[in-house]
């Protein structure tokens, strides 16, 4: 038998070489589930000292965006969540869905000798540039529905960026493919020598440091210093979209071509919004807004819930051909 690679979802589970891969964790008060263990430290934190589920998320999100680059989580990306609150028996839509900058028009792109909008990365990456939804979000869910100052909340991440945290598996992983070294060497300025620090990519347990993040964060924990808890998010806020934080985004697309300025963020927050909602085998299925695949779901169980998949057969021919062209034929209206 031959020595097979591990396959993606192996190497991003960290159970390529082992039959488990993480011990089974119990409580009796709260539990937070995350892609790495210092960011469920994070939310555990908050629930530990007293806060509640929002501001453990809130806390997670924040520290994700440190701990977890190489998973898509960054301070200038999205959030979208669904949200409910057991006080108020109310289930809400939370969107932290980026818009797109006013300059981004067709003929914008047209003028640039584009036919489409650049995605992922690649020279032309900061014309894909929207405006950073995740801050807002986690600012709206701490706002809206938490306990705890954002000094508090923020303290985690400030934490592993300014001390850092050991590279692990995973993330080693990703920086050393060729692709990802070559994409880092090329865009954003400076990012090889962030994720690249003495010209590779940190070996597993090497402690990986993150100043110029820690620095924003702390820009953030600096403008709570009222102590009234929904001035300091409301300062925060101030100081990230219409502040020297939105200056210095605004500025470094501008230099580097992009569309992307500072005042395009003094106009976002984040929405929330009642969401969708269908009924399924007898279940109501709530979703999202058309900023995600949300109508898509709510329309192909619509299409399901017409037929008697039961009678079909559990993967009989006709009913992976029902179950599959029902979402096929929902994407097909988008």
């Amino acid at each position: 038998m031959t020595n097979q690679l591990p396959r993606v979802h192996e190497i991003e589970h960290h159970a390529a070489e082992r039959a488990t891969t993480r011990p089974v964790v119990s409580g009796m008060q709260g539990v937070v589930a995350a892609g790495h263990p210092l960011v469920s430290m994070a939310g555990m934190r908050m629930l530990m000292t007293g806060g509640n589920a929002f501001d453990a998320a809130a806390a997670a999100g924040f520290a994700a965006a440190v701990v977890e680059p190489t998973a898509s989580y960054t301070l200038c990306g999205e959030c979208v969540a669904m949200v409910y609150d057991a006080r108020r028996r109310e289930s809400v839509a939370l969107s932290g869905q980026g818009t797109a900058p006013a300059a981004a028009s067709i003929d914008a792109f047209r003028r640039r000798g584009l036919d489409r909008i650049p995605t992922g990365p690649g020279r032309d990456a900061h014309l894909s540039f929207t405006v950073p939804g995740a801050v807002d979000a986690y600012l709206t869910l701490l706002e809206t529905y938490g306990t705890k100052p954002l000094r508090e909340v923020l303290a985690p991440a400030v934490h592993y960026a300014e001390r850092g945290f050991p590279m692990y598996e995973y993330m080693h992983r990703m920086l050393a493919i060729p692709d990802t070294r070559a994409q880092f060497a090329l865009y954003p300025p400076g990012g090889d020598a962030v994720f690249y620090p003495n010209g590779r990519a940190p070996r597993v347990g090497e402690r990986f440091v993150q100043p110029a993040l820690a620095a924003t964060l702390r820009r953030l924990v600096e403008a709570d210093a009222s102590g009234d808890r929904l001035a300091g998010i409301a300062a925060a806020r101030e100081r990230f979209y219409r502040g020297d934080v939105a200056a210095l985004i605004g500025a470094f697309s501008e230099t580097w071509g992009g569309l992307l300025r500072a005042s395009d963020l003094a106009g976002y927050r984040a929405r929330i919004e009642p969401p969708l909602s269908t009924t399924f085998a007898g279940r109501e299925i709530l979703g999202q807004g058309a900023w995600t695949q949300g109508p898509i779901l709510m329309q192909a169980l619509g299409m399901l819930a017409t037929r008697d998949l039961r009678a079909l057969g559990h993967n009989s021919a006709r009913y992976i051909h029902v179950v599959t062209e029902s979402p096929k034929l929902a994407f097909a209206d988008r």
